[in-house]
């Protein structure tokens, strides 16, 4: 087994788009079975593209990492890294593909006012009852808005079965304005067929629909959820876990329930800044989600690197709810 890298990226790169690199997850010519598959992102200039990410399967790769390269990544805030902008819709979907399954990380998406896609998925998700699990590690994703009939305004949402495992990412600024067969979800699941989908350490903000049900955290139907030191605050519903465990959320209605968690906690008091276009969601001084998390270790993989690449577990610190 190998782990086979490849830069993306407009200037001198091995790809110029991730779509392009998707394409080659499944040549015998660069990979071979159960290899390690790295597309390596660069700030070179925004990525513009809606993609289907599903390689890697007839290979039998192991598995497929989005990343980008250190360096090149976003502190936190918008704007200050590798990040993709839409000029249309936007999506990145995975479906079937390697054994193991995909992972993406540090990457911003700027929806830039538009929806989320097509099939109502979210601006990152799985799709489909055989998709492998969907590891999301670091991303930002904001500037979702729809206003049509039936259009959704999803961050990082899963449709079906497919499992998916959140963790310090930041999600806002997600609006869904038609009074009719609207949603809005930050971090969640899509249909009522099942799925895991576990999300630790994430924060999201500002999520609401014309039917005011814009939910910052969900569960669907026969899914199930684990929830730890999450944070939503400003949404129609902040939380709507019916089939799971949450401990050490935190929320600015009444939703976040379970072992440690804080509830009605006053958005203007918890960030640097939620004004529109210039939101920075890391947590200010005096923020009740300082020290009001759980510690949890190293588990899952990369739980303990912040939205700033602060390693929580290696400088020992008392751990914050959220993603900073």
């Amino acid at each position: 087994m190998a782990t086979v890298t490849k830069s993306i990226g407009a200037t001198a790169r091995d790809y110029s788009t991730i779509t392009l690199w998707e394409a080659d997850l499944d040549d015998t010519g660069i990979y071979s079975a159960s290899d390690d598959a790295v597309g390596e992102c660069y700030n070179d200039s925004p990525f513009d593209e809606t993609v289907i990410v599903n390689g890697g399967g007839t290979v039998g790769l192991n598995l497929a990492t989005l990343s980008v390269a250190s360096g090149e990544r976003h502190d936190g805030t918008a704007g200050t890294g590798v990040r993709m902008f839409a000029t249309d819709n936007i999506y990145l979907q995975f479906m079937d593909g390697p054994t193991t399954g995909y992972e993406i990380e540090w990457f911003e998406f700027d929806a830039n006012g538009y929806f989320s896609d097509s099939a109502n998925y979210g601006v990152i998700g799985g799709n489909d009852s055989g998709a492998p699990v969907l590891d999301i590690r670091n991303c930002l994703v904001h500037g979702v808005a729809a206003t049509g009939w039936g259009e959704h305004a999803n961050g990082i949402v899963s449709g079906w079965s497919a499992d998916h495992t959140a963790t310090n990412c930041v999600v806002y600024d997600l609006a869904s304005t038609n009074a009719s067969n609207s949603r809005g979800k930050g971090i969640g699941s899509r249909h009522a067929g099942g799925g895991i989908h576990k999300h630790y350490n994430c924060t999201v903000h500002d999520v609401t629909t014309g039917s005011s049900d814009g939910v910052g955290f969900n569960q669907k139907g026969s899914s199930s959820c684990t929830s730890q030191n999450c944070i939503s605050t400003g949404c129609d519903i902040d939380f709507d876990i019916t089939n799971g465990t949450l401990s050490y959320d935190a929320s600015s209605d009444a939703t976040a329930t379970g072992t440690g968690s804080i509830t009605s906690i006053t958005t203007a008091d918890q960030y640097v800044s939620t004004v529109g276009g210039s939101e920075d969601l890391h947590l200010k001084a005096g923020s009740d989600c300082i020290d009001a998390g759980t510690d949890l270790g190293t588990t899952p993989t990369g739980v303990n690197i912040d939205i700033n690449g602060r390693d929580r577990d290696a400088e020992a610190d008392t751990w914050d709810i959220g993603a900073h």
